[in-house]
């Protein structure tokens, strides 16, 4: 589980120990997404922009669904 997905999933929680809790170390993978994985992001990104997104900077489901088809 990337940070980001961490990040997205945290806002349920009040404490971090309950978090833990819900997502134990044993059941979830922890990755940082790998350097490829963030420039597709960016480049998902681009076409997104080039097709009228009004965000100002790449969005999380990016970041998520480019580490998920470079990891397979």
């Amino acid at each position: 589980m990337p940070p980001i997905v961490y990040a997205e999933v945290s806002i349920r929680y009040s404490r971090i120990e309950d978090l833990e809790a819900a997502l134990p170390r044993t059941l979830f993978d922890r990755e940082d997404p790998p350097y490829e994985a963030a420039f597709l992001a960016g480049k998902s990104f681009l076409a997104y922009k080039r097709r009228g997104g009004a965000k100002r900077s790449p969005l999380p489901d990016l970041f998520i669904g480019a580490h998920a088809a470079i990891a397979g």
